[in-house]
């Protein structure tokens, strides 16, 4: 039999096995349709933390005829998901310059994704894309 008292508290996340996690895309991109830059899945028996999430768009050239581009980042757990931050914007001005950010700290769950994306429905021009996050992942 194991005696134990119930004073000792859990180990703060920090204290169990934290490790940090950088996820990050910029480029400067031709017209695409929506495109997975980059994703993470929550490994079994740990649990994240979302402490900064960014997202941005500038246009660098013109199109010929403009389009709707955005960055955003998707949090999905089984079959439901939700995008943050977003950005949508359709402008055909050099230098438009669009960004979100959050720093509230999403809890992520065993088995959850978080992956960001970028999209450009604009025929021709370019656009420079980022999408970037920072966690930190503990056991659970």
């Amino acid at each position: 039999m194991k005696v134990s008292s119930f004073a000792v508290a859990r180990p703060n996340y920090y204290d169990r096995n934290a490790t940090s996690t950088l996820l990050k895309y910029s480029a400067v991109l031709a017209p695409a349709v929506n495109t997975v830059r980059w994703t993470t899945t929550i490994a079994a028996g740990t649990k994240a933390f979302v402490e900064l999430g960014f997202s941005s768009t500038r246009r660098i050239t013109v199109g010929s005829v403009v389009g709707e581009y955005g960055a955003y980042m998707r949090l999905t757990s089984g079959a439901v998901f939700v995008d943050f931050p977003t950005i949508s914007t359709i402008s055909n001005v050099v230098d438009a310059f669009t960004v979100s950010q959050f720093t509230s700290q999403p809890t992520l769950y065993a088995g959850e994704t978080l992956s960001g994306s970028t999209y450009d429905g604009t025929t021709g021009g370019t656009v420079q894309h980022s999408v970037a996050a920072k966690l930190t992942v503990f056991d659970a």
